[in-house]
């Protein structure tokens, strides 16, 4: 929480570099005053639970080098530490529990970079189809320009998230939290036709499964050691076209039933899915008309028919 709080106001400092602002200006400063009550309570705890770092808010307290800017304070967490220093303040177990919320967090951001990335597409996509006129471009232009800038942001503190995380131990070349940038946040519309090429293009980590980023995610045990994974035991996802063969084949099966016994056909009807019944109850069907004279046969039945 704290850690969100001290990078949107970096943000917004730099914000406020390029582009000046008095009400930019009034924003940072309510939010240092809410970060330096949060930070207060902290200490307050901090006392308590991590007595052993006493020495080193003592000091970056007397040098007061960031009583107006909070958020360059140290907070001297675990992952304020290497390894050699966690050990002699006896942290290591406060390091382990920062650890798994980190991924937590982690795992939090790349979802949030996700629906930043869709809505960003679809952004995209919206001003070329609905933007026309000056005034309409502008506004249009100016929310995808904010879009971006909230992407960025997302990776950034994915990135500051996973830099604590190696500090604390995690392996750099950990396949669950590789290192992102732009270009893996880009992928393939959902809705607009393919291209040439499209085939040859892959998405970014933070969409493609069992490769890079899966959610943070760990695999299964039996995946990791080699055994059959849940993915493979899944079936198959049922899409429209089935969804369209099955209601094919409950049509065929009342007509079919209609003309050898109705008794079936109303048990057909009856075991059909909710919002099929009432379509075969009707006789003849929508649009459907039987000649004059016909011919089947069923397996060692021959029947001929009359209309």
């Amino acid at each position: 929480m704290l850690q969100t709080i001290r990078r949107k106001i970096r943000y917004k400092v730099l914000k406020h570099r390029k582009e000046p602002s008095p009400d930019l200006l009034s924003e940072i400063q309510a939010r240092r005053d809410k970060l330096r009550s949060q930070i207060d309570k902290w200490r307050d705890s901090q006392k308590i639970v991590m007595f052993q770092v006493g020495d080193h808010v003592l000091r970056q307290s007397i040098q007061g080098c960031t009583t107006n800017t909070p958020e360059e304070e140290i907070l001297y967490i675990p992952s304020s530490f290497e390894e050699d220093e966690r050990i002699s303040l006896d942290l290591i177990v406060l390091g382990e529990y920062e650890r798994r919320i980190l991924e937590g967090a982690a795992c939090d951001v790349i979802r949030h970079l996700r629906t930043i990335s869709k809505t960003l597409d679809a952004m995209i996509a919206g001003k070329k189809k609905h933007a026309y006129g000056q005034a309409r471009h502008t506004k249009a232009t100016s929310q995808i320009e904010d879009a971006k800038a909230w992407q960025q942001e997302a990776i950034d503190d994915y990135l500051s998230i996973r830099k604590s995380l190696i500090t604390l131990g995690m392996t750099e070349k950990d396949p669950h939290f590789p290192p992102l940038s732009i270009n893996d946040t880009k992928r393939l519309s959902t809705y607009s036709k393919r291209a040439v090429g499209d085939s040859r293009r892959l998405d970014g980590k933070i969409w493609t499964a069992n490769a890079g980023v899966t959610s943070g995610a760990r695999l299964p045990a039996s995946a990791a050691t080699g055994g059959p994974s849940l993915s493979s035991e899944q079936g198959p996802v049922a899409t429209q076209s089935s969804r369209i063969k099955r209601k094919l084949g409950y049509r065929c099966q009342w007509i079919y039933a209609t003309i050898l016994s109705p008794g079936k056909a109303e048990t057909i009807g009856k075991n059909a899915p909710k919002g099929k019944q009432r379509k075969l109850e009707n006789p003849t069907p929508t649009g459907l008309s039987f000649p004059h004279s016909f011919a089947f046969s069923l397996p060692n039945i021959p029947l001929r028919l009359a209309r």
